[in-house]
């Protein structure tokens, strides 16, 4: 009888699935300790040839719950080792501005304000003072470039860019940031379109004072090069830079005159409006005017 049952034991337990391991292990445990049991009651040659083969049969189980509990650990595990690469990691926005920071410094903060801009409503939205410089960067670059990247880019509206350019205080004389500001554009042009003349004209002005609450100053007196004087301004002298090889121009300073401009002044004019060009990559190779009388005597004294 004892025979019989453990080859019944010992087929089932190559037959089953390993997968429940600690019931096989347990009544292996459990088989073995009775099969040794049963050894010390018979001691005929039957019963010692019955025992051995019992004791076989254990080794055998016992090897077999072994290599299933390894088994089983292998596939535990190999199990974790899926679910861990199945949890994939969410990038943040703290991530995409981390790594915009370590690899595109230079772009960083236009990133983050991207994303900040995306959640909030287009009439709620606030620019910094270094983000409006640049939008108003690009739309000196070209107001059709900036509107079509309004279409995909979260940008100031152009109203908003005219609010910032009427905080300019344009005094006459020569103001520094327009050149700033067409430094900007000179940055984009080709060798040729660089090359430009240097045009001067003068106008009659009817005499007007203007107070101007901003600046807290009346404008309307005379103001040249030279100087300002409290004599009420009936002429105006503008300076413009207009290009030779393409189809560009811009006013770069004008001055209120009580009468027409001193060739004194017009020397220090000319001098000064060419040097600030140049500064700022463009060349210039003429000056042209009209046939007014101080411009002739201009012409013959610079020969």
């Amino acid at each position: 009888m004892i025979q019989s049952k453990v080859e019944v034991h010992a087929e089932e337990d190559i037959d089953l699935n390993p997968l429940p391991l600690r019931d096989d292990f347990t009544e292996v445990e459990m088989n073995s300790s009775e099969y040794r049991d049963t050894e010390t009651i018979f001691d005929s040659s039957n019963g010692m040839e019955s025992s051995f083969k019992l004791l076989s049969s254990i080794e055998v189980d016992q090897n077999v719950a072994s290599s299933s509990r390894a088994f089983t650990e292998l596939k535990i595990n190999s199990s974790k080792m899926k679910v861990k690469s199945n949890n994939r990691h969410e990038i943040t926005e703290e991530d995409v501005t981390t790594f915009m920071e370590k690899n595109y410094p230079s772009i960083a903060n236009f990133v983050k304000m991207q994303m900040h801009l995306t959640k909030v409503a287009p009439k709620g939205a606030r620019y910094t003072t270094a983000f409006k410089q640049l939008a108003l960067m690009i739309y000196f670059l070209g107001p059709k470039v900036y509107k079509f990247l309004r279409k995909t880019l979260q940008l100031p509206s152009k109203s908003t860019l005219l609010r910032i350019t009427r905080k300019w205080e344009i005094n006459p004389g020569f103001n520094d940031f327009i050149f700033s500001a067409i430094q900007i554009r000179v940055n984009t042009l080709g060798t040729l379109a660089r090359d430009c003349v240097l045009c001067l004209d003068e106008m009659s002005l009817k005499t007007f004072l203007f107070y101007n609450i901003s600046q807290d100053s009346i404008i309307g007196y005379h103001h040249s090069i030279s100087g300002k004087s409290h004599d009420v301004a009936n002429n105006v002298l503008v300076v413009m830079a207009r290009d030779i090889n393409s189809n560009w121009k811009q006013p770069i300073a004008c001055f209120f005159l009580n009468s027409i401009c001193s060739v004194d002044d017009l020397i220090k004019i000319i001098f000064s409006a060419t040097t600030k060009l140049q500064n700022i990559g463009l060349n210039v190779l003429s000056v042209v005017s009209d046939q007014g009388t101080n411009f002739m005597k201009l012409s013959k004294q610079l020969n």
